[in-house]
C-alpha cells in the first residue's frame, strides 16, 4: 500500500506539472515498426503526424517489416498527404535477430532527430502527446523517459488480464529503485512508448545489443542503466491510448509469449511472476475457499479476509489512479486465476523447450542474459547528473 501511494503521488505530480516547448525545440524523429498491422496503422500514423509540435522538427518512420497484409499500402498513402511520415522497407531478418529489435535497428539507423521516440503501431495519440512528454523529460534532465498508456480493454477476455499489467509495477516496485541506475535488479522501459536520446541510443548500442532478446524493451532499459542513465517514467494515460489484443485467445497468447521472452531475459522471471500471482494474488482466494469448505467460521477467517480487503483495496488504489473503470478493476480475482494459469502454461513450454511465437514467427530458446556477453556501454559520469539527472533517473522494469 505505501509503495503504491508512493508511486502514484510522484507520477500525479509529474503529469500536473506543464512543460512547455518552444519553437527552438529538437528534432524528433518518431519510430514505427509494423507487422500486419493493418487494422491498426493510419489511426497511429495520423495521430503522429497531427502532432502539435513544430513542423520542421518532426518526422514520423514507419518501418513494414515484411509484412503481409496492407500495411504497407495505407502507409503509402499516409506518405503522400503528411510531408513528415516516411515509409521504410525492411530487411530480410537475420539469424540471431528478434523481430522487433531488428526493425527497431532499421528505424534508429534511418532517423535523423536529436530524439528518438519508438512507438507500437496500436498505438494513438493525444495532439499534445510529444510537446508534454519530451518537456517533462526534459525537465526532469532524464535522458531517456517511458510512459504507461491507457490500455483498452473492450471485451470481456480482454479486461481479465490486460488492465492488471501496470498494477504488478506500481504496487510491487517504489520508483526510487526503479528509476535510480545503480538498483539494476528494477527495471521498466516500455516499448509501447519509449523516448530516447539520439546520443544514449548509441552509447548503449543500439537494438542491436539486445538482437537476441524478444523482450527487448526490458534489455534497453536495462542497459541504459549499465550506461549509468535511467528512464524517467511517465503516466500518458492523457497522451497514449492502446488496444494491446483483439480479444481474449490473443490476449492469452501474447501474456504467454511475454512471459516465455521474460524467461530468457532472466531465468527467475517467470518463477517471480508465478509465485506472486499464484501465492499472494490468486492465493488468498483458494485459502478463504478451503477454509469455508472446512467449516472454519469466526475468527478463523481474519487473517485471510483481512489480506483480500488489503489487497483488493491496493488495487483499486492504483486503477483509480490509472483512471481505469470500476469494472475493469473489479475483475482482479477472477484475472489472477486467468494469469496463473497463463504462468502454469508457459512453465509448461519451457520445460518442452517449446519455441516463442511471436508475429508469426517461432523463436527457439536461446541461453539466458545472451547479450550480457556484448561490451559493457560508457559509464555517464555522475558529476553530470542531478537529482533528476542521467544517473538518477530512469526507469526500468
Amino acid at each position: 500500500a505505501l509503495i503504491s501511494v508512493s508511486n502514484l503521488r510522484a507520477l500525479r505530480r509529474r503529469r500536473a506539472t506543464s512543460h512547455p516547448v518552444t519553437d527552438a525545440a529538437p528534432r524528433v524523429s518518431v519510430l514505427i515498426p509494423a507487422r500486419n498491422e493493418a487494422r491498426n496503422i493510419a489511426a497511429c500514423v495520423e495521430s503522429l503526424a497531427r502532432q502539435e509540435y513544430p513542423a520542421h522538427a518532426l518526422e514520423v518512420l514507419v518501418l513494414d517489416d515484411r509484412s503481409t497484409d496492407d500495411t504497407a499500402a495505407i502507409v503509402a498513402r499516409l506518405v503522400d498527404e503528411y510531408p513528415c511520415v516516411r515509409l521504410l522497407r525492411g530487411r530480410e531478418l537475420p539469424a540471431g535477430w528478434g523481430g522487433k529489435a531488428h526493425a527497431c535497428q532499421q528505424l534508429g539507423d534511418a532517423a535523423t532527430g536529436d530524439w528518438l521516440l519508438f512507438v507500437d503501431a496500436d498505438t494513438v495519440h493525444a495532439p499534445q502527446m510529444l510537446r508534454e512528454a519530451l518537456g517533462a523529460t526534459q525537465a526532469h534532465a532524464a535522458t531517456a523517459a517511458t510512459a504507461l498508456p491507457r490500455e483498452r480493454a473492450e471485451s470481456l477476455g480482454e479486461q481479465l488480464l490486460v488492465p492488471h499489467l501496470f498494477f504488478y509495477l506500481l504496487a510491487l516496485q517504489p520508483l526510487p529503485l526503479l528509476e535510480s541506475a545503480r538498483f539494476r535488479q528494477f527495471v521498466f522501459a516500455n516499448g509501447q512508448f519509449f523516448l530516447v536520446r539520439r546520443d544514449l541510443y548509441a552509447r548503449i548500442g543500439g537494438h542491436g545489443a539486445v538482437r537476441g532478446q524478444l523482450m527487448e524493451d526490458l534489455a534497453i532499459g536495462l542497459r541504459c542503466k549499465q550506461a549509468g542513465a535511467g528512464v524517467l517514467l511517465l503516466d500518458g494515460g492523457d497522451w497514449v491510448t492502446c488496444r494491446m489484443y483483439e480479444d481474449f485467445p490473443a490476449a492469452w497468447r501474447g501474456f504467454v509469449r511475454s512471459l516465455q521472452a521474460g524467461s530468457q531475459l532472466s531465468p527467475p522471471y517467470l518463477l517471480g511472476i508465478g509465485s506472486l500471482t499464484i501465492l499472494f494474488f490468486a492465493g488468498p482466494f483458494v485459502l478463504l475457499a478451503a477454509l469455508l469448505l472446512a467449516g472454519k467460521r469466526g475468527w478463523a477467517l481474519v487473517p485471510v479476509l483481512g489480506q483480500i480487503t488489503a489487497l483488493l483495496t491496493i488495487r483499486a488504489l492504483v486503477g483509480h489512479g490509472l483512471r481505469q473503470r470500476a469494472g475493469e478493476i473489479a475483475l482482479f480475482p477472477l484475472g489472477a486465476f486467468v494469469l496463473s494459469g497463463a504462468v502454469a502454461q508457459t512453465g509448461w513450454r519451457e520445460w518442452r523447450s517449446k519455441p516463442i511465437e511471436w508475429r508469426g514467427r517461432a523463436y527457439e530458446r536461446t541461453a539466458p542474459h545472451a547479450w550480457q556477453s556484448l561490451p559493457e556501454p560508457t559509464i555517464i559520469p555522475e558529476r553530470e547528473s542531478g537529482e533528476y539527472g542521467a544517473g538518477n533517473v530512469g526507469a526500468g522494469s
